[in-house]
């Protein structure tokens, strides 16, 4: 008879204001936080290792950091005040997604180092408030995907590597995005801006050719 390892499984739920935790684990990890001002921190190493941050309350922050391959990190962030989160993931074919929907300003810093990695965030400033997101992606055939709501957003896409994919959509008023792409193969990025006063930088550096526009 062939007996399948068990997988721990963290569960933290939190109460209180302004409540930190921290958790190392393997295989899965799942946080869930329903407080003022709440601080998730989450460390894994390994391969396969899985994390899912719910937090609703009044400014809430997720760290993740992730060494290994076949990793997925999943965050969802509501409530009012500001939603703040870090994600970082070295190894290939890792997975991360996000949504952020609070009244102020939400941030999302992220970083992937590694192959085949993808990225898929939206986020939501119901109060009016810009958005900020900020990624780099170093590797090949990575993949990232933004979606922001509110007026002033920000984003900053940097992809080192070839065949890497990108694309936002921005709405709202003031919205500005910056994308650089160093690498081969470099494909067509996708971007659609609704609202005024809207601008967009665009850096691809191929085999030794700046294009620009």
């Amino acid at each position: 008879m062939t007996r399948l390892p068990l997988v721990p499984l963290i569960i933290l739920a939190l109460a209180g204001a302004g409540t930190a935790a921290e958790a190392a684990c393997a295989g899965s990890c799942a946080v869930s936080a329903d407080q003022v001002g709440s601080v998730s921190t989450i460390k894994q190493t390994g391969a396969s290792n899985s994390v899912n941050v719910t937090q609703r309350g009044v400014s809430s922050s997720a760290n993740v950091t992730q060494t290994g391959s076949n990793s997925q990190a999943s965050i969802n962030q509501s409530g009012s005040g500001r939603q703040a989160a870090t994600v970082v993931q070295q190894g290939v074919n890792n997975v991360m997604s996000l949504v952020q929907s609070g009244v102020a300003a939400n941030t999302l810093t992220s970083s992937q180092t590694g192959s085949g990695n993808s990225y898929a965030a939206t986020q939501f400033a119901l109060g009016g408030s810009g958005n900020s997101a900020s990624l780099t992606q170093t590797g090949v055939n990575n993949s990232a995907s933004l979606a922001q709501a509110g007026a002033g957003n920000s984003a900053t896409q940097i992809q080192n590597g070839s065949n890497d994919h990108q694309s936002v959509v921005q709405v709202g008023v003031n919205d500005t995005a910056v994308y650089n792409q160093q690498g081969n193969n470099l494909p067509n990025i996708g971007i659609t801006q609704v609202g005024s006063n809207a601008s967009v930088t665009i850096t691809q550096t191929a085999a030794g050719v700046l294009r620009g526009r």
